[in-house]
C-alpha cells in the first residue's frame, strides 16, 4: 500500500503517464479539461515550485484552498503535499498562503501571500486588475519548471490535513481515502463521476485522493445538469457514481 498520495502520484507515472487522471466538466463555461498522469504531475510540480521555490514557504505551512470545483483545486493541493505543506479547512485561519476563485477579488481579504483563480476557460487570466500584491494563477503558474526544483521527503508520519479539531497525517489520509474508495465502490482502475469539491473535507478523501491511492481518476463536475450526467458517464467510461451536491 501506498503510503502516501505525492508517492502515489509517482508511481501512477512511473506505471502510465498518459492515462486520464483528472477530467472537469464544467457546463457553466462549456469547458471539458482532461489532465493525464504526466501533465497533473507536470502542474503539480510547477505549484511545488511557486510554493516552496519562489515564495518561500517552508514545509509544515499552511495553506487554504478556497476554490470551487475545479481541475486548479486537484492541482493544488497535491503541490502543496509535495513541498510538504499543510491544507487547511479551518475558517478562521491566517494561512502562509490562500488560494482563492474570482469571487474572492470583491469579497475576502488577502492573507500573507494570495494567488488568485480566474477560472477562465483555456487558463484565462483576470480582465481586471488585483489587489495589490496577490498573484494571478494563470500568469504565475504555468511558467515554472515542470521538475521539482527543491524536492521534499514526504512521510507518511507528516502532517497532511489540519481542520478546526483534528489533524491527519499523510497515512491518515491514505487509509480515510481507501475506506472511502470501498464505500462508494470506487475499485482500482476505475473512473469515478462525482461533483464534490476536491477542496472540503470529504473531497479531499473521496475524490482527489481515493483515486489516486487506488490508482483510479476521476470525472469532476461544476454546474452540470442532471440531464447531461448521464451522457457524460457514458462518454467517460465511468465506473463509479458518486453525485453528493447533485
Amino acid at each position: 500500500m501506498t503510503s502516501t498520495t505525492v508517492a502515489a502520484l509517482a508511481a501512477a507515472h512511473r506505471a502510465d503517464p498518459g492515462r486520464p487522471l483528472v477530467t472537469f466538466y464544467d457546463s457553466g463555461s462549456g469547458e471539458r479539461v482532461e489532465l493525464s498522469v504526466a501533465t497533473f504531475d507536470n502542474w503539480v510540480n510547477k505549484l511545488g515550485n511557486l510554493f516552496g521555490v519562489e515564495l518561500g514557504l517552508e514545509p509544515g505551512d499552511d495553506i487554504v484552498v478556497d476554490l470551487p470545483t475545479s481541475w486548479q483545486a486537484c492541482v493544488a493541493i497535491l503541490g502543496a503535499w509535495s513541498v510538504g505543506l499543510v491544507v487547511s479547512l479551518q475558517d478562521d485561519l491566517s494561512p502562509a498562503l490562500r488560494l482563492v476563485g474570482p469571487a474572492a477579488v470583491v469579497d475576502t481579504a488577502p492573507g500573507e501571500h494570495v494567488l488568485a483563480c480566474s477560472l477562465r476557460p483555456l487558463g484565462g487570466e483576470f480582465d481586471r486588475p488585483l489587489p495589490r500584491g496577490w498573484l494571478d494563477f494563470s500568469v504565475e503558474v504555468p511558467g515554472q519548471a515542470d521538475v521539482l526544483l527543491a524536492p521534499v521527503a514526504v512521510s507518511a508520519t507528516d502532517e497532511a490535513v489540519r481542520t478546526a479539531d483534528a489533524s491527519w497525517s499523510h497515512g491518515d489520509l491514505v487509509e480515510r481515502a481507501l475506506a472511502r474508495a470501498q464505500l462508494i465502490g470506487l475499485s482500482p482502475g476505475g473512473r469515478l463521476l462525482t461533483d464534490i469539491n476536491p477542496a472540503v473535507e470529504i473531497g479531499l478523501s473521496t475524490c482527489l485522493a481515493a483515486p489516486l491511492v487506488t490508482g483510479s481518476s476521476v470525472v469532476l463536475l461544476a454546474n452540470v445538469a442532471d440531464t447531461d450526467r448521464d451522457r457524460i458517464a457514458e462518454q467517460e467510461r465511468v465506473t463509479c457514481v458518486w453525485l453528493p451536491a447533485g
